[in-house]
């Protein structure tokens, strides 16, 4: 056979196979930045929805929900207090499962009762699922809107850095 006929050399492919192992190298780590940014993205977003639909909440039953499930669909079918449907499913369960969304995990936190059984304050904390694979950023906003975060993976508080 001549060599044409032969096909490629194994000096051939070891150089395809580098270059492919090169531009993997620096593709993959660009693809889970890109990853992590839109799931941070994706929080900000989903913190925005929900303080808008507690003030919602606070505006139609002249108290902020009890519980996450409050803001969501009713139950019974019933809209009111404990299923005002104000949120989807995806983020206010029925049954009060853990909200976990686009690599976040959503926790929100009634303020103490007042003796006319009135809520007056909340938390909601956005964490990574999976810190620094799912999002690096741990994120806080209350009853007054502001959100801030962290990014070194303490919890974050009214006082840490606001989301400009």
């Amino acid at each position: 056979m001549n060599r044409r006929e032969r096909g490629f050399s194994l000096l051939e492919l070891l150089i395809v196979v580098a270059i492919i192992l090169i531009i993997t190298t620096v593709a993959i780590p660009n693809l889970i930045h890109t990853r992590m940014t839109a799931n941070e993205t994706s929080a900000l977003k989903s913190l925005n929805v929900f303080n808008t639909a507690c003030v919602s909440y606070l505006s139609n039953y002249g108290s902020y929900p009890h519980n996450q499930s409050d803001l969501g669909p009713p139950a019974n079918g019933q809209i009111g207090k404990t299923g005002a449907d104000i949120l989807g499913s995806d983020l206010a369960p029925a049954t009060g499962a853990v909200v976990s969304k686009s690599g976040y995990i959503f926790r929100y936190t009634a303020g103490a009762a007042s003796q006319s059984g009135n809520i007056n304050s909340y938390t909601i904390t956005a964490d990574p699922e999976q810190f620094k694979e799912s999002g690096v950023k741990r994120y806080y906003t209350d009853e007054k809107g502001a959100i801030t975060y962290t990014t070194d993976n303490t919890v974050p508080t009214a006082a840490s850095t606001l989301v400009k």
